[in-house]
């Protein structure tokens, strides 16, 4: 089960960077102010929606770095769909800011299966992710999703953990 869940993900990210790839969307590390955007929005948007700072799991380091590093590269493939493609060729159709907006409810939508009815919070962070993308581009973007899934699953982690103990 867990083997058909990696293949999958693996295939839909190979097809969603060939597609970046053959549109012309630009993967290269973007360097300069708006790159600092990323671990800002990611930081602040995850202090605001959890009122405060991320709870640490008592486990060790190669198990956090390996589950952190399939988050990053799950917020690489949903970055590069919703703002590397669709966020850039609606823009060109509907303007900047319905983009941002249509981008992001369909972010939300995207994730009512798989964790249920919180799509106030999807549509803010595609918002979040969203505003990202504009100031730093892709590589921006990918950060913010990135650092903030990472500090979600560490604070979900150190919660159950501290249940367990009870």
């Amino acid at each position: 089960m867990a083997a058909e869940l990696v293949r999958s993900r693996l295939l839909l990210w190979a097809t969603a960077f060939a597609a970046a790839a053959a549109l012309g969307i630009p993967w290269q590390l973007e360097i300069g102010p708006g790159l600092l955007a990323g671990p800002a929005i990611g930081i602040v948007l995850f202090f605001v929606l959890a009122g405060g700072p991320p709870r640490i799991p008592q486990r060790g380091a190669p198990a956090v770095c390996l589950r952190s590093a399939y988050l990053i590269a799950a917020a690489g493939f949903e970055e590069l769909i919703w703002r590397g493609v669709v966020l850039a060729l609606l823009a060109s159709y509907t303007g900047t800011l319905s983009a941002l907006v249509l981008t992001s409810v369909g972010f939300a939508l995207w994730h009512v299966r798989s964790l249920g009815g919180r799509c106030v919070v999807h549509g803010l962070t595609g918002l979040a992710f969203g505003g990202a993308y504009l100031c730093g581009g892709i590589t921006a973007a990918v950060v913010a999703h990135g650092l903030y899934n990472v500090l979600v699953d560490l604070s979900v982690q150190a919660a159950e953990a501290s249940e367990g103990s009870v």
